[in-house]
């Protein structure tokens, strides 16, 4: 016996409203969701939760498109925040998480690897005056072996510190 599938137009209680698709009392394939709040989804449903392919737009300007896994972006998608700034690449229970590319409003960007949404990993950024950075990150931090190029064209290779240049044990510079 197959579960069979309806359209429906639900207003809940609470405000919400879902137009698609139910398969025994649940949400289940494409649909399309309201919540009071302004924020609208739009795309797969798996029992009753965002599962697979989809969009969400938060009625602050952020907006989501996608995959989703029980309810989180989970997978490949992009991400576009309500300050200009921008993100392409994998998700991990809505976090940044493996490679990606984030690009700041104000034209600065990074490419690299992610952790816990965070620049963790090897990665490259560049800075809005032709400056960048290639190396090791960790927690948003040039943090292992390094290179930074700078808008002449000078290089400085080196091992830098949460942010700091260490060039011995003793003596760090901020960098």
């Amino acid at each position: 016996m197959t579960a069979e599938s309806n359209l429906v137009e639900c207003d809940f209680s609470n405000g919400d409203k879902y137009k698609g698709e139910v398969v025994n009392n649940l949400k289940e394939g494409l649909g399309e969701y309201k919540f009071k709040n302004g924020d609208f989804y739009k795309g797969y449903f798996s029992k009753g939760i965002f599962s697979g392919k989809g969009t969400l737009v938060y009625s602050s300007g952020i907006q989501y498109k996608g995959d989703f896994s029980n309810g989180l972006k989970e997978g490949i998608g992009k991400l576009n925040l309500a300050n200009g700034d921008s993100y392409e690449g994998m998700f991990a229970n809505d976090l940044f998480e493996g490679e990606g590319k984030y690009i700041f409003a104000n034209g600065e960007s990074y490419e690299g690897n992610f952790s816990k949404g965070l620049f963790t990993g090897n990665g490259i950024f560049y800075f809005r005056n032709g400056e960048k950075y290639e190396g090791q990150w960790k927690n948003d931090k040039k943090d292992g072996k390094g290179k930074f190029t700078f808008k002449d064209g000078k290089e400085f290779e080196g091992l830098f510190k949460e942010d700091l240049v260490v060039h011995n044990k003793k003596e760090k510079e901020h960098f």
